[in-house]
């Protein structure tokens, strides 16, 4: 899972982080470049403070989906809401992807809420049992409107 915007605090979801992309595992800072231009910088790989991916936080919001629960109660939900207000491009991917480079073709949309966001990453999970997003606030959200802020 990689964001792309001003760093904000993550200390409420230690030991997750945000890690620059030049300290990332090689087959993320490889597509670096490629990631940026699209979602663009800073990029931050959201660590996870164990595996040196997302896994950790992705895998069990995965799970909370497939169990029926709602995604925003999972840390991941609650992060990637806190990136989504703070103005970030967010990129999430599963590790197939990411090893044949479909990550690099994800198509960006944009999302009146988070909430709209977070039901996008519901149903695709339980329309095709994979994690993949790509996406950011419109200019014109609440979420957006209070990153301007």
């Amino acid at each position: 899972m990689t964001t792309a915007g001003p760093r904000i605090e993550m200390g409420q979801y230690a030991p997750v982080e945000l890690v620059a992309v030049a300290l990332a595992q090689d087959y993320i800072r490889d597509r670096a470049s490629a990631i940026g231009e699209v979602d663009g910088e800073p990029l931050f790989l959201v660590h996870d403070g164990e595996s040196q991916t997302s896994h950790d936080i992705v895998v069990p919001a995965y799970n909370h989906i497939l169990d029926g629960a709602p995604l925003d109660d999972t840390d991941f939900g609650k992060i990637l809401t806190d990136l989504l207000v703070a103005g970030h491009t967010v990129r999430v991917w599963d590790a197939g992807a990411m090893a044949n480079k479909e990550t690099l073709g994800l198509t960006l949309a944009e999302y009146a809420s988070p909430d709209d966001a977070l039901n996008a990453i519901v149903n695709v999970v339980l329309g095709k049992s994979v994690v993949k997003f790509h996406g950011r606030l419109t200019q014109r959200s609440t979420g957006a409107a209070k990153a301007a802020r």
